[in-house]
């Protein structure tokens, strides 16, 4: 009686991708291969490793700071595809997109930095489901528990980690959390819709934003630079990419948008609190309900001018700003170089990797861009 193969773990699938990756295997073709495409089985040497990746959880991520301080990390999102049976092949995205599980999370200690001077931040405006408010420390715990999913049978879960200008990401997370999230050991490949969308022209166009991505499709999202809205509509990019062509999907999207609003109204809230106020810190009521009034900021009141007793000390705009050099000509203050809450368009869409790194892409304006077009 013949066994069955072992599971392919985790790092043995990295492994096998990894060498293909070498050989010229695209991102394109590993996403193909896990939506049970047509003649998109890739060779990986077993049943086991080609079962192993069909059967990989997609966690999408995306993280938002403060524009004058980088260090002040606001929000972040996690979108989830998580197959529980393998995806049979289809013709469309949307009925598997509608199996999305998503977390917006503000961060409780600087859910008051609101960015409104660089750029416009909706941190307000999530757009398919709960909003959600996290310490620190309990954001990290999110992340660590997300990306070490285990099967029934205690095995770790192989992750394939997908966004847009990942890279920054990956950063992000290591250096304003401590997690390093490839030390984990889970995630098997990375997909970046950037790279997606260079595939499916040949190589014969830069890197998209991921506002032009979307509009290819006719789809609006007047929200994006909520980190939420942005890992949603990142996994809805790369889908849409990598199925036929289709005509406009601004009707199934709103569809779609309006199914996940309507399901996370029914469901429980996973991490955090979904009341808290970022005025006082109450977690009794809403910001809009926030009837405290004895406030006293030390700081605002040596200034007549400014209204040191809307709020408290802890809770300084004006505090954060000046530390962060804003007006004084003080390249990045703590951000070392990362000046701006959105990078230059023309660097973070560009190909080279001295460009659409954080320090040089969120170091300048696009209008500021010294690389030239």
């Amino acid at each position: 009686m013949a066994c069955n193969p072992p599971p392919t773990s985790p790092s043995e699938l990295k492994a096998l991708l990894d060498t293909e990756l070498a050989k010229g295997l695209t991102q394109s073709a590993i996403l193909r291969h896990w939506l049970h495409q047509p003649n998109s089985e890739i060779p990986l040497g077993s049943n086991a490793a080609v079962s192993a990746l069909r059967n990989a959880i997609i966690i999408g991520l995306d993280a938002e700071w403060y524009e004058h301080d980088a260090q002040y990390i606001t929000e972040l999102g996690l979108s989830i595809l998580s197959p529980q049976t393998p995806q049979p092949a289809s013709s469309s995205p949307w009925p598997l997109l509608r199996t999305l599980q998503n977390h917006y999370v503000r961060i409780k200690p600087h859910a008051h930095l609101i960015n409104g001077d660089n750029c416009s931040g909706h941190p307000t405006r999530f757009q398919f489901g709960h909003t959600s408010f996290l310490s620190i420390a309990a954001a990290k715990t999110m992340l660590e528990s997300e990306f070490s999913r285990t099967d029934a049978q205690g095995r770790l879960r192989p992750i394939i980690f997908m966004g847009h200008a990942v890279s920054n990401d990956y950063e992000v997370i290591k250096s304003r959390f401590g997690i390093d999230l490839q030390a984990l050991g889970s995630i098997v490949a990375t997909i970046d819709t950037q790279v997606l969308f260079s595939e499916a022209v040949a190589g014969r166009s830069p890197p998209i934003s991921l506002k032009n991505l979307l509009a290819r499709y006719e789809i609006v999202e007047p929200y994006l630079h909520n980190a939420g809205n942005d890992v949603v509509c990142t996994l809805v990019a790369a889908l849409l990419v990598v199925f036929p062509p289709a005509r406009s999907c601004s009707c199934a999207y709103v569809e779609f948008k309006a199914g996940l609003r309507d399901g996370a109204a029914s469901s429980r809230c996973l991490y955090g609190s979904v009341v808290y106020c970022e005025k006082c810190g109450s977690e009794e009521h809403l910001v809009t309900d926030c009837k405290v009034r004895d406030w006293f900021c030390g700081f605002c009141s040596k200034d007549p001018g400014c209204g040191g007793y809307t709020h408290n000390s802890e809770r300084c705009v004006a505090r954060v700003k000046e530390l962060a050099g804003v007006g004084k000509g003080k390249n990045g203050g703590k951000n070392g170089g990362l000046v701006h809450a959105v990078p230059c368009q023309l660097c973070i869409e560009s190909t080279g990797p001295e460009r659409y790194g954080m320090v040089q892409a969120y170091g300048h304006r696009t209008e500021e861009c010294w690389w030239g077009k």
